[in-house]
């Protein structure tokens, strides 16, 4: 793409004097105004945004930071900041990332910029940063804390998620309920299986949880579980587990019932059948767009994850060979 000086050397002109033509501003005759401008626009010239930030004070740059794995969950969950960044008249710029060393990189790089602000998902709870990387550069977090100045986190209570969860189940009259889990070690991972387990003693019921490391060992896990339901740690998690006792030729919601977490909108297009915990996408981006164009820390907490019924809970299948509690 054409740059300034460029357009000034075709014109015969300095660069103050492109700028004066391309912003209608005094000092220069129309004769030169308009041919400055036909050869912008014959040669395809556009300021360079992060120029004009800094040439007028106005940053409307917020980077983005995201683990470089393909989640559909991330790519809604970044669609829809984007959506309230707009409304600010603020634009997204993504940097996927991978590993920590990367993460710090990439924030470095956004801080040298000069962005507005950061939205990040780190690599890892807690995750340290120095203070001087985000001393003048908002940072909002998300499914990860980040343990630096200026750092806000926003997540919905994900230990009362589990807790749901496990009502819900429950409700429906199962007592064999399994987690099916990860085994990452992240805030919103670790604060569902508190929740679940809080909530199993509860009741009385013995916690069950499964974080299989690949597809194969979920296969021989389910193939065995004498579980009624699966409360999966997230709707990525829950499909897998679908597909698996589909191959079993283990009917859900008749046999097993399977509940996940999300509710983010693509996947949920690609699976529609899924009965979820809606985590506050919405609510959430919001609160990190304020933060991050206005300095507005969030009022109150997010809502909580919310169930969406659609086909896969169903009642316990066999309810007298329980017992009754």
């Amino acid at each position: 793409m054409l740059s300034s000086l460029q357009l000034a050397t075709l014109a015969g002109v300095s660069q103050g004097t492109v700028d004066r033509a391309l912003h209608g501003r005094p000092g220069i005759r129309p004769a030169t105004r308009d041919r400055i401008r036909a050869l912008a626009e014959q040669h395809g010239y556009r300021p360079h945004p992060g120029a004009q930030e800094l040439l007028h004070g106005r940053r409307r740059t917020i980077g983005a930071l995201a683990p470089a794995v393909n989640l559909i969950f991330f790519m809604d969950l970044l669609a829809e900041l984007k959506t309230a960044l707009a409304e600010q008249e603020c634009r997204l710029s993504l940097t996927p990332y991978d590993g920590a060393e990367e993460f710090r990189d990439a924030l470095a790089e956004f801080a040298a910029r000069r962005v507005r602000g950061v939205f990040a998902i780190p690599p890892s709870d807690r995750f340290p940063l120095p203070d001087h990387l985000t001393a003048d550069m908002p940072l909002a977090c998300v499914l990860n804390r980040c343990a630096g100045r200026n750092s806000l986190f926003l997540a919905p209570d994900e230990r009362r998620a589990g807790r749901d969860a496990v009502a819900v189940l429950a409700g429906r009259g199962h007592r064999r309920i399994l987690h099916v889990t990860s085994r990452r070690d992240a805030f919103g991972i670790r604060e569902r299986a508190r929740g679940y387990t809080a909530e199993m003693k509860a009741r009385g019921l013995p916690p069950r949880i499964l974080k299989p490391a690949d597809d194969g060992a979920l296969t021989a896990a389910l193939a065995t579980t004498d579980a009624t339901a699966l409360f999966c740690m997230n709707d990525e998690i829950a499909l897998r587990c679908l597909r698996t006792l589909a191959r079993a030729g283990r009917r859900v919601p008749e046999a097993v019932s399977v509940l996940g977490v999300d509710n983010s909108p693509t996947f949920i297009r690609l699976c529609p059948d899924l009965t979820t915990l809606a985590w506050p996408m919405r609510d959430l981006t919001r609160q990190a767009a304020a933060w991050l164009t206005a300095g507005t820390v969030p009022a109150s907490p997010p809502p909580p994850l919310t169930l969406v019924e659609r086909g896969t809970v169903g009642g316990n299948p066999n309810p007298f060979c329980e017992g009754h509690r």
